[in-house]
């Protein structure tokens, strides 16, 4: 009778947890843990694809704290590939330059797929459709496309962060051209509804999809003012009512609220942009540097669009939804204190960004999985502790250390070799029917 009673007992108080909605998602279980996307989850930093930063992507910090011992992923040596970006000197201006030689692959010969299969430059369309080129061949190795790749692995949980170079190419590029540097919503949607049925149909996984973040928040389109800088004070040239002389675009002065990209600091140390009165050639920056107010609103509405297509599709899908724009427009405002020091979005000197000014440093992924983290454990039970950032902030995980970042005079100089490699592993959207 007691059994019973027992039996009884648990049955009613299931009941009274399901009326209520009290009962919680069982836990997220990582033994299979796998990860679909681009450069942000393959552990993309300082314009490169390298062991050095590849160690602190976000998969593999989240992996290490949920204890997975065999998380693997595309590893690549020394300098990477393309070779990191480096500082080429620091006087009499910083400048930002690539490392000399290229990496080669690590493990190439893992006789699995690898669990990060995210591939820098892709987009959803790759996700399911492509095999080879690029970066392609180091990660998938002919095995299959990501989404092939997931599917044969059969994970119990998942995180899936993609479509950032449906958009991103507008940013690097400075021009929204659909087709060619943004993917079309319409194709959009058609690419990103057979990821998510690929992944329902074929897996019984849990999933955490993320959205995009803005592009145009990052130290790539902020750092560079739209007008005219004293070299010397780093203070705004004024004009005689008192206010910063515009620099000069494509199609005249700058519009007050224009983004004015890295790429453009070396075209400034050769006078473009700058009146000859003030000392430069009086040539105009020319558009691909340049994002007017119309281009930004363009790629904030195009997000939006983007975004709400991902939140319900995932959700109507049963997957769960970070919603990382959200949490990268709040940092790009505010930074984050920790242990009384103010990590932010500047060049630089924040300590969140890498020199690329596109992807975070060590540092910021680890800012990053925190908040991840936080969302694992309250949607799915979990108690995964959050990552120490005092090793990251020292240096002693992932290079400079905060306190000694590079504090310049004036502005640093982003080379057109990096320009170059940047666009090399971000190419312009193909002639795919969109």
């Amino acid at each position: 009778m007691k059994t019973f009673r027992h039996i009884f007992q648990v049955l009613f108080l299931t009941a009274c947890l399901l009326v209520s909605g009290v009962l919680v998602h069982a836990q997220a279980d990582f033994s299979r843990f796998y990860v679909i996307g681009d450069s942000l989850t393959a552990g993309y930093s300082h314009g490169s694809l390298v062991q050095t930063f590849q160690q602190y992507s976000y998969p593999a910090l989240i992996a290490q704290q949920a204890g997975v011992d065999d998380f693997e992923q595309p590893l690549i040596s020394e300098p990477g590939i393309p070779a990191r970006l480096v500082l080429l000197h620091l006087v009499p201006s910083v400048v930002i330059g690539q490392k000399a030689g290229l990496g080669t692959p690590i493990n190439l010969t893992l006789p699995r797929p690898y669990n990060n299969l995210a591939v820098p430059g892709a987009n959803v369309y790759d996700v399911l459709n492509t095999v080879s080129g690029g970066l392609h061949d180091v990660i998938l190795r002919g095995q299959g496309t990501q989404l092939q790749q997931f599917i044969v692995s059969n994970p119990t949980f998942a995180v899936v962060w993609i479509g950032n170079n449906d958009l991103l190419g507008s940013v690097i590029y400075g021009k929204v051209i659909e087709g060619v540097t943004v993917t079309p919503l319409s194709f959009f949607v058609d690419q990103l509804q057979g990821l998510i049925n690929g992944i329902r149909l074929a897996s019984d996984a849990d999933v955490v999809f993320l959205t995009l973040p803005d592009p145009t928040v990052i130290p790539y389109t902020t750092t560079i003012p739209p007008y005219i800088v004293n070299p010397a004070t780093g203070q705004p040239v004024l004009d005689d009512q008192g206010n910063p002389i515009p620099l000069l675009g494509p199609n005249g002065p700058l519009p007050p609220n224009s983004l004015v990209t890295l790429p453009a600091s070396a075209l400034l140390a050769e006078g473009y942009g700058i009146p000859k009165a003030l000392g430069g050639n009086g040539l105009p920056l020319p558009d691909d540097v340049v994002l007017l107010p119309g281009e930004i609103d363009q790629i904030r509405s195009i997000l939006k669009s983007f975004n709400n297509e991902i939140r319900s599709r995932a959700e109507d899908a049963g997957f769960k939804v970070f919603d990382s724009e959200a949490l990268i427009t709040q940092l790009s405002e505010t930074g984050v204190l920790y242990g009384g020091i103010h990590l932010t979005f500047d060049y630089l000197t924040g300590g969140m960004f890498s020199y690329d000014g596109v992807h975070p440093s060590p540092l910021g992924y680890a800012v990053f999985v925190n908040y991840l983290i936080e969302f694992i454990n309250q949607e799915f039970g979990n108690e995964l502790p959050l990552i120490d950032l005092k090793p990251f902030i020292t240096g002693e995980k992932g290079g400079v250390p905060v306190e000694g970042t590079i504090l310049p005079n004036s502005m640093p100089i982003f080379t057109q070799q990096a320009y170059e490699s940047l666009k090399s592993v971000f190419p312009l959207l193909n002639d795919q029917e969109k």
